[in-house]
């Protein structure tokens, strides 16, 4: 088993390091035009921008253009220059052995770890994202680690991360709901110290890179809150924006962003701590205001973790096959209405809105199988109990 699970590690770094030498052509439209595996707040051409301009000793976020959080444009300007095309894929490889160790929790799964890193290898447009150099590969990292080390109850570690998870989304602070499921007062003060004093220090290294300013914040964090910035994605809000009178955008904009909030806190309180944290950044992925498919492979990744729900599923089918349409026609669609003209938003809007679709039949699919589980568990454990009884 450790051979074959080394076989995937390899095959992740094989597939994502040999491909983009393969078809340069393939690599300059997935880091420069692509629409779904990249925003222009985590476009690896962003990211650039924001390099240059600190090399240059020019401000990152004077004229509004760069929305990297500075701390990322530093560390990868400064001592991964030159280093991207290894860079992204060990990250891909981190994410697929931490994936892994994941799936080794849950005695009760179906699929073997080794398979799920095989899975986690060849999946296409997991090997297309991590070619496009999306920079939100960053935060499906800390996002899976923050997951083992809450099923390993590593607190001061998940304040850790959870902090690592907000620097560079900041709709990830809603995970320390589920978190505080699984901690009692002692352990959920102890994460929450490394959190503000991570946070704290993150902010304060922010604040020196900006040139002692705090344009950071607005770049960042703002421009993403307040949709400040309106550009076609796979999300389901920007149409909104673009259609909406300005008089309702900032009443929206609030709904919008506490729609998340709504939903993550019922499934907290009602399902184990390994369904209610997957759920909830499968929530956060759903509501974000600038969408990619990034955010899909980190929840398929996830999902992938518990298979041992699988046959409670009943319309995974419908959801696989909506979101596989939707990511074959959406760049078919952008294409005829940037590139052709011969089409309008109404067209790549349709095509969102048809994944957003499959992606919300998945997760009530998801808690309609959770809901199962947990009820045949219960019935079993009071069938075992009637018999211990005689």
């Amino acid at each position: 088993m450790a051979q074959l699970e080394t076989a995937a590690l390899a095959l992740t770094l094989l597939t994502r390091v040999a491909i983009p030498q393969l078809s340069p052509s393939l690599t300059e439209y997935l880091e420069n035009e692509s629409v779904l595996f990249s925003t222009l707040i985590t476009s690896y051409k962003s990211l650039n921008e924001g390099i240059f301009f600190f090399k240059n000793n020019l401000n990152i976020y004077d004229g509004g253009v760069v929305h990297t959080p500075p701390l990322l444009i530093y560390i990868i300007g400064e001592f991964f220059q030159g280093l991207e095309i290894v860079l992204w894929p060990f990250i891909d490889v981190i994410i697929c052995f931490t994936l892994i160790n994941i799936s080794k929790k849950f005695p009760e799964k179906k699929l073997k770890p080794w398979v799920i890193g095989f899975i986690y290898a060849l999946n296409p447009i997991g090997i297309m994202e991590n070619i496009s150099k999306s920079w939100l590969i960053f935060h499906s990292l800390f996002t899976v680690i923050l997951f083992h080390c809450s099923l390993n109850k590593q607190w001061l570690a998940m304040g850790f991360f959870l902090s690592l998870c907000s620097y560079l989304h900041y709709q990830s602070l809603v995970l320390i709901i589920p978190i505080i499921k699984i901690s009692n007062t002692i352990n959920f003060a102890k994460t929450l110290f490394v959190f503000f004093v991570t946070s704290t220090v993150l902010y304060l290294a922010s604040y020196k890179l900006s040139n002692n300013s705090n344009l950071f914040i607005n770049s960042t964090y703002l421009t993403s809150f307040y949709f400040a910035k309106i550009s076609p994605n796979l999300g389901l809000w920007w149409y909104f924006f673009i259609e909406m009178f300005e008089f309702f955008i900032p009443f929206y904009t609030q709904i919008f962003n506490l729609l998340q909030i709504v939903f993550i806190i019922p499934l907290s309180l009602r399902l184990p701590f390994q369904f209610s944290f997957l759920l909830s950044v499968a929530i956060i992925k759903f509501g974000n205001n600038f969408a990619e498919l990034t955010d899909l492979i980190l929840i398929s990744g996830l999902f992938l973790t518990q298979s041992y729900i699988f046959g409670h599923l009943k319309l995974a089918y419908l959801g696989v096959l909506l979101l596989i349409m939707a990511v074959i026609l959406a760049p078919i669609f952008y294409h005829l209405w940037i590139n052709l003209g011969s089409g309008n938003s109404n067209f790549f809007y349709a095509i969102t809105l048809l994944y957003n679709l499959g992606l919300a039949i998945s997760l009530v699919d998801y808690i309609w199988a959770v809901l199962q589980w947990e009820f045949k568990l219960d019935t079993k454990n009071k069938n075992v109990n009637k018999i211990g009884l005689f």
